[in-house]
């Protein structure tokens, strides 16, 4: 019983320490895009492998430890530390809440609802603080991803929301694609399939529409 709770909570530390460095060095004003497709794969990796109580608390501190690469940038700009600190801390309770709704689904054997409720969980938390936060949509995931340039082509049909959805979905469907292939390789198939789909017409939408010959206003010679 010891063995496998210092096992666990070696998984716990691990996977917290991964999240909180790509999560630092995928956002913030000089981000590494890639970096962010997989920075919540290690705390959903987790989840379901722990209780709820320690999936919250890794997550929790994971994420908010992220957004510590702002830290130079508020201070230097003259945000208070107590707002700042709201606010990752409030980045950091919803991602908590996400992973425990991504966990409750699969546990119970909803796997298919879990990577879409996952990222959708986050996309509501980003729309309700564009309509009540006076910096709009600032802080948006969707801003990481703006040297991806196929990608930032789905904001033209879902705007920063949709390519938030689209880049958590991505690590829910891996992290729900590995707990289940061992008990059931065929749904995680299934899952997979279902996961990538929309990524992969967003990226093939954003590839045609770089192609194609960008649209010039006539100008008039005399």
């Amino acid at each position: 019983m010891a063995s496998a709770n210092s096992r666990r909570f070696l998984a716990a530390v691990l996977a917290c320490a991964t999240t909180a460095a790509l999560a630092y060095l995928g956002n913030g004003l000089e981000p590494r895009w890639p970096l962010m497709w997989i920075a919540p794969l290690p705390v959903l990796w987790l989840a379901p492998r722990c209780s709820a109580r320690l999936a919250a608390a890794v997550a929790f501190v994971a994420w908010s430890a992220g957004y510590l690469n702002m830290w130079h940038y508020f201070h230097v700009v003259g945000v208070p530390v107590s707002a700042w600190l709201s606010g990752i801390g409030m980045a950091g309770l919803v991602f908590a809440l996400a992973v425990l709704l991504f966990r409750a689904l699969i546990v119970r054997g909803r796997a298919l609802l879990a990577i879409f409720a996952f990222p959708a969980a986050e996309v509501t938390y980003e729309y309700v603080r564009n309509l009540t936060w006076p910096h709009g949509t600032s802080l948006s995931l969707a801003y990481t991803q703006l040297h991806f340039l196929p990608f930032v082509q789905t904001a033209s049909l879902a705007g920063p929301w949709g390519m938030t959805f689209l880049l958590l979905l991505f690590p829910a469907t891996v992290a729900a694609a590995i707990h289940l292939r061992s008990a059931a390789p065929e749904r995680a198939k299934y899952v997979v399939l279902a996961g990538l789909t929309p990524i992969a017409a967003g990226l093939l939408f954003g590839a045609i529409r770089l192609a194609l010959p960008a649209p010039r206003p006539a100008v008039p010679v005399a």
